[in-house]
C-alpha cells in the first residue's frame, strides 16, 4: 500500500493543477467575452428619466463623462436590447469644441452590448462626454426598474439592479469594478406628478411642481458608486421623520395608507443608529432610509442606503421588539 502513495499523490497534484488551469482559462475567456475592454473609464453619469403612470415605456437621456484610457474609435457600453432602445447618440470633446454624431449602434444580443463606431480616434487621457437618448420599459421581478400595481397602495416602482441589471434601465458601464458619480433627475407625469407621490434615491432630493401633469425631482450627486448601487423608488410614501420632525440620520418611510406602527418605527431607528457609523464606513452614505412595505418583498435596496423590508416579518409589539433588538445586537 505504501508503494502506491507516491504515484497517487502525483496523480492528485496533476489533477488539481489541470483543474486550476481550466478554471483560470475559463475566467479569462469569460472576461474577454463579457467584460468591456478598458478603453474608457466612466466618471460622472447625468441621468434623466421621464416616467408616466399611464405608460409602460420610459424616456431617458444619459450623459456620461468618461476618460479615454486606450486610444480607440469604438465606444462599447452595456444595454439590454430587450429593454433599452437607443434613439440617438453624440460624443463631445469640450477641449477641442468638437461634437460627433455617433448614429445608431450595433447591438450584441448575446452579450447585451451596444457598440458605437466613430469616424475619429479618441485620444488617450482625453475626457469625453457621451450623450445618449433612449427609450426603455419597466422590468420584471428579476431585476431592473420594477413597477408594482396594488389597489390599496397604488402604483409604485423600485429598482433592483444587483451587479448586472442597471443595463435594463439605461446604457452604462455596468460592471462593479467601475465607480462613478450619479446625478439623477426624474420627470414625473400624470398621476406620478401629484403631491401624493414621493421619489427617493441615494441622496437628498428636492422637487418642483410645474403643473398637474408634471413634477420634476432632482437629487444631489452621489459619492462614487458602482451602477448596481444606484437606487430609485417612487410611491405614495409618508415619512416618520417628516411627520413627527424626528431629527435623525435614519428615517423610515411607509405607504401613506398604512396606519400606526410609529412607536416601533422609532425603536428601530434608535437601534439602527447604533450601527450608523458602520453603515457610513461601508457604504459612504449620509442617511439610512428604511421603507416599510407591509408585504412579502424580501430584498435590500440601497437608497442612500435604503432597506426595503417586509413588515410582516418585523416586530409589531413592544415584546416582539425586545427579541428583535437582542437578535440585531447579537448579529
Amino acid at each position: 500500500m505504501g508503494e502506491l502513495v507516491g504515484p497517487q499523490l502525483c496523480i492528485a497534484i496533476i489533477f488539481v493543477v489541470i483543474c486550476a488551469h481550466v478554471a483560470y482559462t475559463a475566467v479569462d475567456l469569460f472576461d474577454s467575452y463579457f467584460r468591456l475592454p478598458p478603453h474608457f473609464i466612466p466618471i460622472v453619469y447625468d441621468l434623466k428619466l421621464s416616467l408616466s403612470s399611464k405608460k409602460e415605456s420610459i424616456c431617458g437621456q444619459v450623459r456620461i463623462e468618461m476618460q479615454c484610457i486606450q486610444s480607440t474609435s469604438e465606444v462599447l457600453l452595456h444595454a439590454n436590447p430587450l429593454f433599452v432602445k437607443v434613439q440617438h447618440a453624440i460624443i463631445e470633446n469640450r477641449l477641442t469644441n468638437e461634437t460627433v454624431d455617433l448614429g445608431m449602434p450595433a447591438v450584441d444580443w448575446n452579450r447585451y452590448l451596444v457598440a458605437f463606431n466613430s469616424s475619429i480616434v479618441f485620444d488617450h487621457a482625453a475626457v469625453y462626454y457621451l450623450s445618449i437618448w433612449f427609450q426603455t420599459t419597466y422590468a420584471d421581478s428579476h431585476g431592473g426598474l420594477i413597477k408594482y400595481e396594488d389597489k390599496e397602495r397604488g402604483v409604485w416602482a423600485s429598482t433592483l439592479f444587483e451587479p448586472t441589471n442597471a443595463r435594463r434601465l439605461f446604457p452604462c458601464f455596468d460592471e462593479p469594478r467601475w465607480r462613478s458619480i450619479f446625478k439623477l433627475q426624474l420627470w414625473l407625469e400624470d398621476d406620478f406628478a401629484s403631491a401624493r407621490y414621493v421619489a427617493l434615491s441615494n441622496t437628498a432630493g428636492t422637487y418642483k411642481h410645474w403643473n398637474e401633469r408634471l413634477t420634476i425631482w432632482g437629487f444631489d450627486p452621489t459619492p462614487p458608486i458602482p451602477t448596481y448601487l444606484l437606487a430609485i423608488t417612487l410611491g405614495q410614501f409618508v415619512s416618520i421623520c417628516s411627520a413627527e420632525n424626528f431629527d435623525s440620520e435614519i428615517c423610515i418611510w411607509r405607504f401613506a395608507k398604512v396606519e400606526g406602527w410609529n412607536e416601533t418605527a422609532h425603536r428601530i431607528i434608535r437601534t439602527m443608529a447604533e450601527f450608523q457609523i458602520c453603515f457610513n464606513l461601508l457604504f459612504l452614505i449620509s442617511m439610512l432610509y428604511l421603507i416599510d412595505v407591509d408585504f412579502a418583498v424580501r430584498r435590500l435596496v440601497f437608497l442612500r442606503c435604503c432597506m426595503i423590508f417586509s413588515r410582516s416579518s418585523e416586530p409589531r409589539t413592544k415584546s416582539d421588539f425586545v427579541s428583535f433588538e437582542v437578535r440585531t445586537k447579537e448579529s
